[in-house]
């Protein structure tokens, strides 16, 4: 039926993810905290784009198109919030620009009570 297909494990309740996707998704519980979700689509970069919506960590092992278009897409997104960014930037520069994962501040921790 799909051109390209995947299955990922989403790190984020079965029940939460199956309201996110599409009626065709099949959405498997692994225990109360992850899931596989099987998609497929006619293009990769569909299948990255609702994975990136669901708004929880998932991996992605089996589909070598799907992880391309992964890549892809967390490029395409460095780019737009980058302060130097354009179409004909080299993509391992901006990649390099991406903020290292920092501890929280006292601002950041007080601004998020």
């Amino acid at each position: 039926m799909w051109r390209y297909r995947a299955t990922a494990t989403v790190y984020a309740p079965a029940a939460e993810v199956a309201a996110k996707l599409p009626r065709w998704v099949v959405v498997e519980a692994i225990d109360d905290r992850r899931c596989l979700a099987h998609i497929g689509s006619d293009n990769p970069e569909m299948l990255a784009l609702w994975l990136g919506a669901l708004g929880a960590d998932f991996e992605v092992s089996d589909a070598p198109e799907l992880v391309e278009s992964l890549h892809i897409v967390a490029h395409r997104y460095l780019r737009a919030v980058s302060a130097d960014h354009g179409p004909g930037r080299p993509l391992r520069q901006v990649v390099a620009m991406a903020p290292a994962k920092r501890a929280p501040t006292a601002r950041r921790r007080l601004r998020n009570r």
